[in-house]
């Protein structure tokens, strides 16, 4: 065992590390027994070293009350850590982090004191209680990571200080503040990385405001939160479950901007919280009033069925919850569309111009939700980038294990990059019986149906228009399939232009690449504009090998290729397959391989 008394310091700077990439390998086993502050007031566990050391200590018990520092990372992990009822201050302005370890002996005199740097907590139960106190000061934070057990400690967050999350995505219940917070006169941080989520469900008090920050998730649960400054978010996420969550100054000192989105849980008649349509329409009509397109007010139709009739700003929406939001207001622009649960009705809605911005259907990394997005006597327009240029997306079972819809009926218009499946482990669907569709992909800027997920179109009536590539089953495990029942599904003719000019074909055809590709036509006319269909295309996805592609005729279909069909043409063992049980094939002739060993 290890010893620090009060005035002595361990400090694990010259710890070993290999390189290449450089990564800390000190990993100390003895028990250690700490308190104090160390010589100099800093610490007495110290890492005053620039590689971060991630299993430096295994077991370490507080004797008395006792200051770390951490000039970059260093962390108790795969043990025990007990407080002994001690308070621990931490310094460096780097990390110091409890991770998967046994959390003992914290007690209403326990508190943990971030001065500088930042405190993790890590995948462990800290237990404790309100009379539990972590304290952030100016420019410093707590992290919460793969937290299962909700923090029921109090939290106080001084101006400028911060609360980070980065991991667990926004379909977990992981990283839970249970415990009050109270915000010091100023501004605190919610800050969640890329991929981060967390919930605050004690009440927030205190004198000052809060910035969300960061691309990720952070949820406030509380319907009577008090705290007296203004609410601004800048980056990522915030949700609220009623006006009241937002302090005592509620929607009105509320600022969104840049990339920010805010989404309100929709009120029913009887639940006991939630923003009622007028409180909606107040955020629409003065919140966001002047906020640029880039931002998004989200609607959480966690209750109910909800029509918001009042005219919509040019900014992006949300759609959360398993019941239908209906927009049936004015909203002839729309920044991005991201549909995460339940259906957006799209109905009779008029023309909605995306611009640069995109749609995604299946938002949530969540297999147990479903999003629908319907389409009727309304268009979708988003902005043609022109040949070579990558543009706005159509996404369907956007994120990766999503499950989405995408409906298209009659007077329905809808055109960009069309990217179905396109998350690893996703499911997106779209059904199409009128309308149009135009695909703006090609070269540079491809369409896939079946991605890194599975992928399907169904074609019964109404028209896909395709500008170039439309890959089915890009890669390895993916699966794409279109089957057409009526209307007409074509590449279009010509040439295609100059980088960034609008045309009519951008290169490509349909084909199969890696993955699985199915081809099932039972009706209408599936035209290639003169372009071959490749069943099995020489490309590089999984070193230009394998892949299963199949073209099926029955019915009364109409295939008119007018080129070359190409049949397994990559490397390995690609196999594909043409199966004529009826309609009518028109094609120049068939070609087995290429410039490999297909088959």
């Amino acid at each position: 065992p290890v010893s620090i008394a009060n005035g002595g310091a361990l400090d694990i700077a010259n710890a070993p590390a290999t390189a290449n990439p450089v990564t800390g390998t000190a990993s100390i086993a003895n028990p250690i027994t700490a308190e104090g502050t160390g010589p100099d007031g800093l610490g007495a566990l110290r890492h005053s070293g620039g590689v971060s050391q991630q299993n430096a200590f295994r077991n370490v018990a507080l004797s008395g009350d006792t200051a770390v520092y951490s000039a970059s990372r260093f962390d108790v992990r795969n043990g025990s850590f007990d407080f002994g009822g001690h308070a621990l201050t931490v310094n460096g302005g780097g990390e110091f982090s409890i991770v998967q370890s046994a959390v003992s002996n914290v007690t209403a005199a326990t508190s943990v004191q971030i001065a500088d740097g930042m405190f993790r907590f890590e995948q462990s139960d800290f237990q404790g209680s309100a009379a539990t106190v972590a304290d952030a000061a100016a420019g410093a934070g707590v992290c919460l990571y793969q937290m299962t057990a909700p923090l029921l400690w109090s939290l106080n967050l001084a101006d400028n200080a911060y609360f980070r999350v980065n991991n667990g995505n926004m379909d977990t219940n992981l990283n839970v503040w249970a415990g009050p917070v109270t915000l010091s006169s100023g501004t605190s941080r919610l800050n969640a990385l890329p991929g981060g989520t967390a919930a605050i469900t004690g009440a927030v008090g205190g004198d000052g405001g809060l910035l969300k920050e960061g691309e990720g998730w952070f949820w406030l649960f509380n319907p009577a939160n008090t705290y007296a400054g203004a609410t601004t978010v800048t980056q990522g996420n915030l949700y609220a479950v009623a006006p009241g969550t937002l302090g005592a100054q509620a929607v009105a000192g509320l600022t969104v901007s840049d990339t920010g989105a805010f989404v309100a849980r929709v009120a029913s008649g009887t639940s006991a919280d939630g923003f009622s349509h007028a409180q909606l329409t107040a955020l629409a009509d003065t919140t966001f009033s002047t906020a640029p397109a880039s931002t998004a007010l989200g609607f959480d139709t966690c209750y109910e069925d909800f029509a918001f009739t009042s005219d919509f700003p040019f900014i992006g929406l949300k759609k959360l919850g398993t019941h239908t939001l209906s927009l049936t207001g004015s909203a002839p622009d729309l920044g991005p569309v991201d549909v995460y649960n339940g259906e957006l009705d799209l109905t009779a809605t008029g023309n909605h111009a995306l611009h640069t911005y995109s749609v995604a259907v299946g938002a949530a990394p969540d297999a147990s939700a479903r999003a629908v997005l319907r389409l009727a006597g309304t268009a979708l327009n988003t902005d043609d980038p022109g040949y070579s240029r990558t543009g706005p997306a159509l996404l369907v079972g956007a994120a990766s294990d999503s499950r989405a819809i995408l409906h298209v009926g009659e007077g329905a218009v809808a055109n960009g990059r069309l990217l179905v499946g396109n998350g690893t482990g996703s499911a997106g669907a779209v059904y199409q019986t009128a309308g149009v569709v135009t695909n703006t992909g090609g070269t540079a800027n491809d369409s896939r149906i079946g991605e890194n997920g599975f992928g399907y179109y169904r074609l019964d009536g109404g028209e896909l228009a395709n500008k170039g590539y439309v890959q089915l089953g890009r890669n390895s495990g993916a699966t794409g399939i279109i089957e057409q029942r009526g209307g007409t599904l074509r590449i279009n003719t010509g040439v295609a232009p100059a980088s960034g000019v609008i045309g009519d074909y951008y290169n490509g055809t349909l084909s199969c690449r890696a993955g699985v590709g199915i081809f099932h036509l039972a009706g209408g006319v599936f035209d290639t504009g003169g372009h071959s269909l490749q069943l099995g295309e020489w490309a590089g996805e999984n070193n230009y090998s394998n892949g299963f592609a199949v073209l099926t005729l029955e019915n009364d279909a109409q295939a008119v290729v007018n080129s070359e069909i190409r049949l397994a043409n990559r490397n390995g063992a690609p196999e594909a397959y043409v199966n004529l049980n009826g309609g009518a094939l028109t094609a120049r002739y068939f070609q087995k391989g290429g410039n490999n060993a297909a088959g």
